[in-house]
């Protein structure tokens, strides 16, 4: 069953009770303990994963990767050493298209199974959760990903929008809407703009470290949640 994980104070929008989104169980937002799960998408890349992979065992935190296929095919070592360092890695399409909504069946189906098949064999583990692109999401998408065994994950807060500014502002956003439970979007992916993310994870760490949060995988936070409220 797909799993869909939104707030409106991420900036991510969706008109959740419309017949479009009707047929999908969707999570409760909240959970007992004080954990949260750091995100990235659009990795792995040789100049910003490994410095987040550096502070992320700094705090002991695990984190969730939602890896390019290509890319993870590009640098197998690096998915490889994500996995090994205990985070989850997920599937983010084989070669990220700009919206997947746009694409027919065929290639929409092309671009998850490569795109899982090029993070699971780099990775050297299964994967099953997927996040599209942009979060590029519509009803047909969403039970394409479900009737092939992927969970659909997006998330609650999102630090890394242009519009928040640099990584002060970008870890402010994320002391002001966290909450046990939270799932946060960075990235890890190619280009300077990505340097915020890396600082940013960072002051997260440390910010949220010391308001008591424990900082887990997506597979970990997800068993928190009532099976019966998925």
């Amino acid at each position: 069953m797909a799993v869909l994980l939104v707030l409106a104070a991420a900036g991510f929008a969706l008109h959740l009770h419309t017949p479009v989104f009707a047929r999908l169980h969707v999570i409760g937002l909240h959970t007992g303990p004080r954990i949260m799960a750091l995100t990235y998408d659009d990795g792995p890349d040789p100049a910003n994963t490994p410095k987040i992979l550096d502070m992320l065992d700094q705090y002991n935190a695990k984190a969730t990767f939602f890896l390019i296929g290509v890319r993870a095919q590009q640098h197998p070592g690096l998915a490889r050493e994500i996995a090994n360092r205990g985070h989850a890695v997920g599937n983010h399409t084989w070669s990220h298209p700009r919206d997947v909504r746009l694409l027919s069946d065929k290639d929409f189906a092309l671009e998850l199974s490569r795109g899982a098949g090029a993070v699971s064999q780099a990775a050297g583990q299964p994967v099953s959760l997927f996040r599209p692109p942009r979060g590029c999401v519509d009803a047909r998408i969403l039970s394409m990903a479900s009737s092939r065994d992927f969970q659909t994950v997006m998330w609650n807060i999102a630090p890394a929008q242009k519009r928040i500014g640099p990584p002060e502002r970008m870890a402010a956003h994320v002391r002001r809407y966290a909450f046990p439970g939270a799932v946060i979007l960075l990235h890890d992916g190619v280009g300077p703009l990505r340097t915020r993310d890396v600082r940013a994870t960072h002051l997260i760490l440390r910010d949220m470290s010391r308001r008591g949060y424990r900082f887990v995988t997506l597979p970990e936070l997800l068993d928190h949640y009532p099976r019966a409220a998925r």
